[in-house]
């Protein structure tokens, strides 16, 4: 989008086939350290968090980013039509419990597994001489050490 594409228009934004009804989701973090007998420390980090969360910021925060607010309360109507898309997919798998953290942020498997799981999926990929029961075969083997088993 950096680049002046346009979403709906000069691309497309779908799910997998088969995924749906899903929504895999990663999110931005911002650790905020107890403090204790520091006011100003204390005060500070309240006008932090007010900020992070203030409706305009996570609008203008999320439309430069190309993805969808924290805040599900946001009028997504000033964003473009993949974010609008992903913002009534994220409530919908909401309610129908299926949302699913992400694997390549290491927020549904540690970073071993999933660097396995990347090494695999990049061979398969990479040679097409690779099988899937080949790939099953080397995926099973590598979490099997990974895991200790």
């Amino acid at each position: 989008m950096q680049m002046g594409a346009v979403p709906g228009k000069d691309f497309l934004c779908v799910a997998t086939p088969g995924s749906e009804d899903y929504f895999i989701y990663g999110t931005d973090s911002f650790t905020i350290l107890q403090q204790s007998g520091n006011a100003t420390a204390i005060e500070a980090q309240r006008h932090l968090a007010d900020v992070l969360m203030d409706p305009d910021f996570q609008r203008r925060f999320n439309q430069f980013k190309g993805s969808i607010p924290a805040r599900t309360d946001i009028d997504m109507s000033t964003f473009d039509v993949c974010a609008q898309k992903a913002a009534k997919l994220f409530k919908s798998a909401g309610a129908a419990d299926h949302l699913l953290p992400s694997m390549t942020h290491s927020m549904a498997v540690d970073v071993q597994t999933k660097e396995v799981f990347f090494r695999v999926l990049n061979d398969f990929f990479t040679y097409p001489d690779m099988s899937a029961k080949q790939a099953v075969a080397q995926l099973n083997t590598a979490l099997i050490a990974v895991k200790g088993l």
